[in-house]
């Protein structure tokens, strides 16, 4: 594990922004480590009571954006198409985290599972980070841009299923 590789790609979390607001024309930015790092903390809260694996759950919430940040053109969480794009872009992804982390292996098997959805734990955290992203809508939420909010809540609200997720969104919305 390379030193220097982990604090460039912690850089690169850090400075990388979100595509989904632009995609939405909604003047915002929000880092993928901020992003990571709420979606991270809300699963671990909301999360304790539910029967997911903690050592999977939590793990998986915080490095779920390394595609975004290595694949320039990655699409947004709610594309279609993102299983597709993690796919074709898997074996650089591979080489990416083989070069930095020492447990290479275990972070790909998160990422797989995670564009998969293969477990409980991955599609709680799609749900979580719809929540997430709804919630910071309705903070910058305007009037010059309701409309775009207006409309990315009818595209994310659907893939909220989680009962404890819906009544947050109700009473913060």
């Amino acid at each position: 594990m390379n030193l220097h590789q982990i604090i460039a790609l912690l850089t690169r979390f850090k400075n990388t922004h979100r595509r989904i607001w632009p995609e939405y024309g909604i003047e915002f930015q929000e880092s993928i480590a901020e992003h990571s790092m709420h979606v991270a903390l809300m699963c671990h809260v909301i999360g304790q009571d539910k029967p997911f694996e903690k050592n999977v759950l939590l793990p998986m919430s915080l490095l779920h954006g390394i595609p975004a940040i290595l694949i320039s053109d990655f699409p947004s969480f709610h594309d279609a198409s993102i299983l597709k794009a993690f796919l074709k872009n898997e074996k650089f992804v591979q080489r990416q985290v083989e070069s930095i982390f020492s447990n290479p292996d275990e972070v790909m098997t998160f990422l797989k599972d995670f564009y998969g959805k293969n477990n409980a734990e991955a599609r709680f955290i799609f749900q979580i980070k719809a929540c997430e992203t709804l919630l910071q809508a309705e903070k910058i939420r305007n009037s010059k841009n309701a409309e775009k909010v207006s409309d990315l809540y009818h595209d994310l609200h659907p893939l909220i299923l989680d009962n404890d997720l819906i009544t947050i969104l109700q009473e913060n919305g």
